[in-house]
């Protein structure tokens, strides 16, 4: 009777266990407080936050799976999109108050596991898809995304989706969304003209002024000629710089066409070889533009342009033209000739940006999370808000013709100043989806994972070409995108090496890219995608801080001395996968099981916990029936339990618990 009882508290003892496993593997194994105060002077919803903890020290410090699944991030009881990248962790902070402060909470070893993440980049933060061949709209496609999405008008050009000189999706208006062919043929110009001495005046007189700058500040439209001029009889150049007055920006930055100097010279002898040649100086950097002869006859003004670019190099900001200068050389072939020099202005021409050949407008769109389509389909081009839902908007316009610019621009995702966050972004061309930005794990570092691969295997290949006759597109189709050599048939290189596809030739199904460090083979896999570049915001008008680690058994999550970002994730002084077991996403009949938890809200880990246990104890109680020896069976139970701990099912604490019951289960046993 005695050892009845002691194998029923065997048995109990098992089902005590895997009810202990299971409830907890539905909570979490760390938590890592989140602080966040907010330093302006409005409050503000769904803010985005990068809190400066890495994926990668949490994975190396074992708090965490490799694919990030087993986490969750909260406020309160309330889950929050979030983004996990090997070098940053990236959240929203729903409501924040004016200088007030808001509390979430990362947590790890946590269940049930993600199967999706958001999209956050941080404010002034975005997403960059190179140009490619197969992403040029023209006047089919569908571009949809979904997110929270903030609808009020500051006044700036405000995108959520952008291909310069192409298309656009951005806020037009309070509560307004528009998309847009951007119209690139129609262009409109601003004129900034001398109105102080610059840098430098070398150039040798002047004449009808008392400044060099005011003898060349004539208005473009109404020049003086010899009224008002710098001039020179020097054979080596001299040179004159004037700074400008100041320009109010006409467009957004991205409107800007050129930035061209003007100026009108004459010489008093045509046949000789006098030259005029004009800069733009900026700091202590200057673009040089080219020596030109003034003009063909004695003492005719004439006005000449050069387009020039910015000096020390890269993209205009409107910011450059409070400092920008404009500079003119002057020289004569010889001492016989006088060169003069009277007007010099810069010219600025730019396309609004926002000029339109066609255009779409969903009105009445209030802040919020919205899901916002905008399509062409050869007839029409339309936007659809909310498509399918009680406050669905939309708007359509007939094409007419027209077609989306093809051009080598990139495209450009969720501006974070009006989109903190996205939970998808999907692209698709001529009805071939291209683009899928949705995060189903981790991401390293700023790369974006496309999930619409396309690929196969090769049939033949080298360094830089590969040969699939499962490539019939037309040819130069796949040009930009993205080739990833995903398995080879020995395992070596260049098994995840990535290269950009230069040429793809139609006639022979060949894909030539940029060289790999070996030759690919017959049979190895490939994937052709278009992934995305995240460019890092920051955190606006706001304080971050960290709290104290916290584990399951210990609920003070918001206790403990905070540490100011950038955060250095402590090392858990418990064995890695002690109190958390790992994900379960591969393992068999996950999908049954995902299927019965949307349906009752049950876990999937717990089922699983649930599986093993029962396995555990049927293979257990099968094993002491047949050979008696009740060590036998308490083995088989732990062998069965290991597996299943070694497939992340349960954590480790769970078989130690058991081992302790177990021995001394058996001590009483051999006791009675």
């Amino acid at each position: 009777m005695k050892f009845k009882q002691i194998l029923s508290a065997f048995a109990v003892s098992i089902l005590l266990l895997a009810l202990v496993a299971g409830t907890a593997l539905a909570a979490w194994g760390f938590a890592f407080p989140i602080n966040v105060v907010d330093t302006s002077a409005a409050a503000r919803n769904y803010v985005p936050v990068l809190t400066g903890i890495t994926g990668e020290s949490l994975v190396s410090s074992g708090y965490m799976t490799a694919t990030g699944t087993d986490t969750n991030m909260q406020t309160g009881s309330t889950n929050v999109p979030y983004m996990l990248s090997t070098t940053q962790i990236a959240t929203v902070v729903p409501i924040l108050g004016a200088g007030s402060q808001a509390g979430l909470n990362l947590y790890t070893g946590y269940s049930p596991v993600q199967t999706d993440f958001s999209i956050i980049t941080g404010s002034t933060g975005y997403v960059t898809t190179a140009d490619a061949v197969p992403l040029e709209p023209g006047d089919d496609f569908d571009i949809e995304f979904s997110g929270y999405v903030d609808t009020s008008d500051d006044g700036e050009w405000n995108k959520l989706i952008y291909k310069k000189d192409a298309f656009v999706v951005y806020i037009s208006a309070d509560g307004e969304i528009t998309a847009g062919i951007i119209d690139t043929t129609t262009t409109s110009s601003v004129d900034i003209v001398p109105n102080a001495v610059g840098a430098y005046t070398n150039i040798t007189s002047v004449a009808g002024a008392s400044t060099h700058w005011e003898a060349v500040d004539d208005p473009p439209d109404t020049p003086d000629d010899a009224t008002t001029r710098v001039y020179t009889t020097s054979s080596s150049q001299l040179k004159d710089a004037y700074n400008l007055e100041s320009l109010t920006p006409p467009c957004s930055i991205e409107g800007l066409a050129s930035v061209a100097v003007y100026f009108r010279a004459a010489t008093t002898n045509a046949s000789k070889v006098d030259r005029i040649q004009p800069f733009l100086r900026l700091g202590t950097d200057e673009t040089t533009g080219t020596a030109v002869k003034p003009t063909d006859t004695n003492n005719v003004y004439i006005t000449k342009s050069e387009v020039l670019t910015r000096p020390g190099g890269g993209d205009w900001a409107w910011s450059d033209f409070a400092a920008l200068q404009v500079a003119i050389g002057l020289k004569t072939q010889d001492a016989s000739s006088t060169i003069s020099c009277t007007q010099a202005y810069v010219r600025v021409t730019y396309n609004s940006g926002n000029t339109f050949t066609k255009s779409v407008t969903a009105t009445g769109v209030s802040s919020g999370v919205h899901t916002v389509k905008a399509y062409a389909d050869g007839t029409y081009l339309g936007i659809i808000v909310d498509e399918g839902e009680a406050g669905e908007v939309s708007d359509t316009i007939a094409l007419g013709g027209a077609s989306v610019t093809d051009n080598a621009n990139d495209w450009v995702w969720v501006d974070n100043d009006v989109m903190p966050y996205a939970t998808y972004i999907k692209m698709t061309v001529s009805d071939v989806e291209l683009v899928h930005y949705q995060p189903t794990g981790m991401i390293t570092a700023t790369r974006l994972p496309d999930r619409d691969v396309n690929g196969g295997t090769a049939d033949s290949g080298s360094t830089t070409t590969l040969v699939d006759a499962v490539l019939t597109q037309a040819d130069d189709y796949w040009i930009d995108v993205e080739l990833e050599i995903v398995t080879t048939t020995d395992g070596l290189a260049p098994q995840g090496e990535i290269a950009t596809v230069t040429d793809f030739d139609d006639g022979t199904d060949t894909l030539t890219f940029d060289a790999l460090t070996a030759a690919i083979g017959t049979g190895d896999t490939y994937e052709l995608r278009n992934d995305g570049v995240i460019t890092w915001g920051e955190n606006s008008d706001m304080t971050v801080t960290m709290g104290s680690v916290a584990s399951y058994e210990s609920t003070e999550a918001g206790g403990g001395e905070q540490d100011e970002i950038s955060y250095e994730v402590p090392s858990p002084n418990i064995p890695s996968g002690w109190f958390a077991g790992g994900t379960v996403d591969t393992l068999p009949f996950y999908e049954n099981f995902l299927d019965v938890s949307t349906e009752t809200g049950i876990p999937v880990k717990t089922m699983y916990v649930f599986m093993i246990f029962s396995v555990a104890m049927a293979m257990g109680f099968g094993t002491f029936i047949v050979f008696k020896p009740m060590i036998f069976g308490f083995v088989v139970t732990l062998v069965v339990l290991w597996v299943g701990s070694s497939m992340g099912i349960i954590p480790g604490w769970v078989i130690f618990s058991l081992i302790v019951v177990g021995f001394g289960i058996i001590y009483m046993r051999r006791n009675i």
